[in-house]
Formats: structure tokens, sequence, C-alpha cells
């Protein structure tokens, strides 16, 4: 026998009973393909049922024939309360009749976490897909563009840091479900890039609470001999479990990173930069209904790093601190209406920066060690006022399946700043003046944006192995005064593949 999600998937750790006149006779558990095989049952009728957490519990009547085993039969675990919102088409490339022409590429969070490299957010598993790789100051890029070409979607809420384009916030890989990547994202449902688009759907609480910690000890410095306190700290908390049972499901993730980065050509203690930031991620769902659930999450990351860029010429009184903060509150309702998913998402960012020097000297710029204090103070802070509308319905006709997905999106963007600089300074050698820069004063700024868009796409399943995409996308933005008209069209085709089988089951995935 075989067990499977939605998607088709293998389900392992699923416990299945088989049962005659009311009493076990045999037990066991999926495999990590999702097989399990009951031996040497007598001749008569049997009942099996397949149960786990999270799955909706199914049932089954069977003859055991005279060879004393199972006929094949495969059981399709349904979640509790995401069934609904499977009608995301893009779920899986791999889905037969869900291939769509954006091909995107799946990480899967459990086996990234295996790996030696242990990435603990998003944007730290991203190298790990072809095509995408990190520069030396940090930045992504892929497909050799930066990250302000592409977009960060976390649950259909776009988290690219609005004064930058970078991606600013990444959830704990322990609070993901999956993530995808696009690198050819033809559906018109993505919007506001130009290279590629990273989608990430969160996890939810389970049916039974759950604790995981990770790289609890932390990492010690020896210096001549001797115990210099912490090298480094990176633990890892995520926990979650049912509040109101068959109600209201909690899941939290939690990290702390501290790391200490120490120059080499600069003597102890003077030689050390540190940085500072806490991950956390929370997410509440509550089932209103069969047919209705909310999402609201919380994602909070404050960061510090005192003495950046240290170096032999750039000493601790000479370099910036960098202290950054970031949340964002986002709510979402899911309403089923008949064969109809209408998904409203209210999406609410904050991001602040400040950049501030270790004193008020001048800087002196030397062309052996430079002197003084950095010159420049900044603080900028941004805000993203986000409101989604996505409807989506699978229709069924004798040329195939549609799924069509309209939606709208109106986004209110602020960015504030002041930027201060004092004087710099350039000698020689000798210590005498060259050069002296004087900066004009400037004035705090302001700018706020509207951004809107409208979208419609419809993806067209006609064979098993073959599928197209039309789509149009309109987009204006009031700041900048353009107006966006992008029609899309792509064509997904499998070779060798089968006829699509239209069977209520296989709709029934699709949904």
């Amino acid at each position: 026998m075989m067990v499977h999600d939605e998607a088709g998937r293998p389900v392992s750790n699923v416990e299945a009973h088989a049962r005659r006149n009311g009493a076990d006779v045999r037990v066991a558990l999926t495999n990590d393909k999702g097989e399990f095989v009951f031996h040497g049952l007598a001749v008569g009728e049997y009942e099996l049922t397949v149960s786990k957490d999270g799955f909706e519990p199914l049932a089954q009547s069977v003859s055991c024939d005279s060879t004393a085993t199972i006929a094949q039969i495969e059981f399709t675990m349904i979640p509790k309360i995401e069934r609904v919102d499977k009608v995301e088409v893009q779920a899986s490339a791999s889905v037969e009749a869900e291939q769509t022409s954006s091909t995107e590429t799946n990480l899967n969070p459990l086996e990234v976490k295996s790996l030696p490299y242990r990435p603990a957010t998003v944007t730290d598993t991203l190298p790990l897909v072809p095509g995408i790789v990190r520069g030396s100051d940090g930045e992504l890029k892929i497909e050799g563009s930066g990250e302000q070409r592409s977009a960060l979607v976390v649950n259909s809420a776009d988290v690219t840091d609005p004064t930058t384009g970078r991606f600013a916030m990444s959830v704990p890989v322990d609070s993901v479900e999956s993530i995808s990547v696009y690198q050819t994202p033809f559906l018109a449902e993505y919007g506001r890039f130009t290279s590629g688009v990273v989608t990430v759907e969160t996890r939810r609480g389970g049916e039974k609470w759950h604790f995981e910690l990770n790289d609890p000890l932390p990492g010690v410095r020896i210096f001549s001999w001797h115990l210099r306190g912490l090298r480094d700290e990176t633990p890892q908390v995520s926990f979650g479990g049912p509040l109101l049972k068959n109600r209201l499901y909690f899941h939290g993730g939690l990290q702390y990173a501290l790391y200490k980065m120490p120059v080499r050509t600069l003597p102890f203690p003077s030689n050390i930069s540190k940085s500072e930031s806490v991950n956390s991620f929370s997410q509440f769902d509550y089932v209103v209904s069969a047919n209705h659930f909310l999402t609201g999450t919380y994602h909070v990351a404050p960061q510090h790093t005192n003495f950046v860029n240290l170096g032999f010429f750039s000493p601790q009184p000479v370099t910036p601190n960098f202290r950054a903060f970031s949340n964002i509150y986002t709510v979402a309702d899911h309403l089923a209406l008949g064969g109809t998913l209408l998904t409203s998402t209210l999406s609410v960012q904050g991001f602040a920066a400040r950049t501030g020097a270790q004193g008020n000297a001048g800087m002196v710029l030397a062309p052996g060690v430079d002197q003084g204090n950095y010159y420049l103070t900044r603080q900028q802070d941004a805000s993203r006022l986000e409101w989604l509308e996505a409807l989506v319905r699978s229709i069924s006709t004798p040329a195939g399946t549609h799924t069509l997905k309209f939606g709208t999106t109106v986004a209110r963007t602020d960015n504030n700043g002041d930027l201060t600089a004092r004087s710099v300074i350039i000698q020689d050698a000798a210590g005498h003046l060259l050069k002296q820069i004087d900066f004009t004063a400037g004035r705090p700024f302001h700018r706020t944006d509207i951004e809107s868009g409208v979208f419609g796409q419809d993806h067209w399943a006609v064979l098993r192995n073959l599928a197209f995409d039309f789509g149009v996308r309109t987009e204006s933005q009031d700041l900048s005064h353009t107006h966006m008209f992008a029609p899309r069209v792509g064509i997904a085709w499998e070779l060798f593949k089968k006829r699509f089988d239209s069977s209520p089951r296989r709709l029934r995935n699709l949904l």
C-alpha cells in the first residue's frame, strides 16, 4: 500500500491499522517512500485505516484473497487546515498537470537543515540553488543580477526593503514550510522584479506541541592559552502546537546570533568587530470553519554591528557603528466559496537603520593609519502598507482544466532620512595638511509612493504533459509617474507523458 499527499509526495510515519471485527490484526508505519505492507493476513474482509497528526484520518474496506495479501491500495492524505489553501497551483512543478511555464526550484527546509553548512535563514539557503551566488559584500545575485532586481515574497506579501530593494528580513528556516525560486517567472501574479522571484510559505503549528533546540553551545575564544570570552553563539529555538484544540494553532521560531570577528593585523583586544542580532517569527492560525481560516504572523529582527569594516588602516575609533530594526505584521483571510478561494492579505512593514561614529572628532586620512572618528551620521526609516486580494478557481472542461487566478495589490511606501557629515582632513606622511573637505549641510528628506497592480492569468492543462499559461499584469507608480502593461504567455511541455487524467481524484488534487 502507498500513502501520499495531495501533491503526490509520499507521506512517511503514517500509522496504518488492519482491523477485523473491530480489533487490530496488524499495525505498521509508512517508510520514507510512503509505503507499508501487511503480511500473513488470513483470507477475509478487513478495514484499513491510516492516520497522522495534521491530516484527516482515512478508512477503506478491502478483501484479502487466497494469496493472503492485500491488493495495491493508495491513500491520499488531506491536511486538516490547509486543504483549502492548496488552490495555489504553483505549489510543485513535479506534479503532473500543475507544471507551469515558470519553472521553479524547490528547497525542502528539513533536508536543508541536515546539511553540514546548516543555513539558519531563508537567504542562507538560496546559494544552494544553481544560478544564485553570494558576493563578497554579502549580497545575493540571481542570474547575475543583484537583489534589488528580484523580489522576496513571504506568504504572498513582498518583504523587500523599500529603501534599498534588497532582501531585508529573512524568516528562520525552522519556521518555513516551503521555499521556491523562480528564475524565469512568467506568471502574471508576480510583479516588481526584473530578474527572479523567491516565494516562501511559513509553517503552522501542529496538532501536538513540539519543541526544538539547535546549536545551544557557544564557541569560545582562547588567546595566549587563556579563555577570553565568547567567539560566536547561534542558538535556534522553534516550538508550536494547538492553543485551542481544532481552532487556534501557534508556531514560533527564535534565533540569536553573536559573532566577534578578529582582525589579525591589530592588537588584542582592540581588533574585534562585534555583530549581534535577533530573528523572531511567530504565526497564529485560527480555524473559523471548514471553509474559512485566518493566519496572522509577526516578524521582528533587530541587529547591530560595532566597528564596521575594521582594519589595519582603520582602527576602532575611525570605524562606524550600524544598527537596524525591522518588523512585519501580516494578516491573511482565506475563504472558500464553492470551488473558489478568496484570499485577502494585509501587510504592515517597518524598517529603520542608523549609522553613527564613535565620537565627534574630525576624520583624518593619512598614508599610514587614519585617525579621529567616522565623518558620517545617517538615519533612515521606511514603512510599507500593502493590501492584496487574490481569487482562484479551477474549472474542468472537455478541452482540459483551467485554473484561473485574478488579483489586485495596492501598496503605500514612505521613506524618511537625514544625513549629517563632518569635515574630512587629508594629510601627508609628515602630518601636513593637504586638503580639507567640508560638506554642505543637507535637509531631512521624505518620499511617499503609491503602487498599484492588477493581474489575471489562466493555467490551461490541455494534456497530462502539456499546459499553457496566459496572463496580463498592469502596474502603476505615483512617484515615477509610470504605468506598465505586461502581457505574458508561456508553455510547459514534458515529453513522453500520458494524456491528462480528468478523474475526480486528479481534479481534487488540483483543489
